[in-house]
């Protein structure tokens, strides 16, 4: 036994290692001790594993049957020789898979003779990647609850706005290893995230990408059927003459920006009416070029006297400024109606914005976003083969919720919050 022990511990790199402490023991009792503390053990699991496997099997033979209770901890400590620490660790892995449930005073009761999930507990964490700002932090708080539910593990990493691209080309994902990748992002997805899921064969699912395509799976929102909704409001309210202010490159560049611009197209000419808009060259108001863009075309359907009866702005930034604008082209702008696609809005972001009563704000459902996001991970892990898939979800108005409005409204409660 000892010869075969020493034969697979002498390699090269082993026996380097160990040359010194090796030549010091040169007696037979010293070699003795230094075999057996350096000992390979012929085990690939560890023991909690071995334990689960075996419960396992017997829960899916039938060997318990459904509401019946396991022997005791004390016992099953017993039979597999082991502590408690241990035995639970299996048990808790069990109880993951939906075999069992832990039963106040009872002990472990059996609910299932099947896992709920088809999934095996020796899969690497899932891997949620997106940048440090509200949205992402609400899809995966959403989507972790999902995993959790489902015996899954997850790390989650949030990298600052303004670095978030640069830093996601050069992401270390062989740190993790993991066995997919929920990744926000809603601009063209970086080269390296989709070389490394295709070369390891796992699943990417893109939470906020408004786009089909063949490499992974995307969840967003349904932005054409929220553009349509906000021209139908606007038109609730008596508005026809509709003035669509966006920047000219990131139409092109973001697909959620291209699918609102395209909405308002369609829902204008839906209804037999000219779509009007001005681009811009930078998605704000605040530099000079930017401005006089805007400023010109406002002086043009002045001067034509066609002044909008609405504005949208396909996000929150745009607004202060352009009414800061028409403000000083004496403008009425309490006339005017604002469409407006908001970004997780808080009471502060509210105030600066400086929103209005005739203000029409949509909010994209990102919890759901995020729960969608988690329910696709846990479908591909399970199944190989498959079609990536675009999911649409439907946004909201916060018009439609008018106890969430007056809760951004009200001053002393900003003034509490702050």
């Amino acid at each position: 036994i000892y010869l075969d022990i020493f034969i697979n511990i002498l390699n090269p790199k082993y026996f380097l290692d160990n040359r010194r402490n090796f030549m010091e023991k040169k007696s037979k009792k010293s070699l003795i001790k230094f075999l057996k503390r350096n000992e390979i053990s012929n085990k690939v699991n560890p023991k909690y594993l071995d334990i689960y496997n075996e419960l396992k099997h017997l829960l899916s033979s039938g060997e318990f049957e459904k509401n019946s209770y396991l022997p005791s901890e004390k016992k099953l400590s017993d039979i597999y020789k082991t502590n408690k620490c241990t035995l639970r660790q299996a048990l808790n892995l069990l109880k993951n898979d939906g075999y069992i449930l832990s039963v106040p005073s009872r002990g472990w009761q059996v609910v299932s003779n099947s896992a709920k999930t088809g999934l095996t507990i020796n899969l690497n964490p899932v891997l949620l990647l997106g940048a440090s700002h509200d949205p992402c932090a609400r899809v995966f708080s959403s989507a972790k609850g999902v995993l959790k539910n489902c015996g899954l593990q997850f790390i989650t990493e949030q990298i600052p706005e303004a670095e978030f691209i640069f830093q996601v080309q050069k992401y270390n994902f062989s740190e993790y290893s993991p066995s997919a990748i929920v990744l926000f992002c809603d601009l063209n997805i970086p080269e390296n995230v989709l070389t490394y899921c295709k070369s390891r064969g796992i699943p990417l699912v893109c939470a906020g990408y408004n786009a089909q395509s063949d490499n992974f799976d995307a969840v967003s929102t349904d932005n054409v059927y929220a553009s349509h909704q906000m021209v139908s409001r606007i038109f609730e309210k008596g508005a026809k003459k509709i003035l669509y202010v966006t920047d000219q490159r990131i139409i092109k560049v973001i697909p959620s920006f291209h699918s609102r611009f395209k909405g308002y197209i369609e829902a204008m000419q839906t209804n037999d009416l000219e779509p009007d808009y001005v681009l811009l060259e930078f998605n704000t108001l605040i530099y000079d070029k930017c401005r006089e863009i805007f400023s010109a075309k406002i002086k043009d359907l002045l001067s034509k006297n066609a002044l909008p009866e609405a504005l949208i702005f396909p996000n929150h930034t745009l607004m202060p400024d352009a009414v800061s604008i028409l403000e000083s082209l004496e403008i009425d702008t309490d006339k005017i109606i604002y469409g407006m696609f908001g970004c997780s809005l808080n009471r502060l972001k509210y105030r600066s914005l400086g929103i209005r009563d005739n203000t029409i704000i949509i909010e994209e459902n990102w919890n759901e976003i995020g729960k969608i996001c988690a329910e696709t991970v846990v479908s591909r892990l399970k199944t190989k083969n498959y079609v990536p898939n675009l999911t649409l979800v439907k946004p909201f108005f916060l018009n439609d919720n008018p106890e969430l409005l007056t809760k951004l409204k009200n001053e002393e409660e900003l003034i509490s919050y702050i």
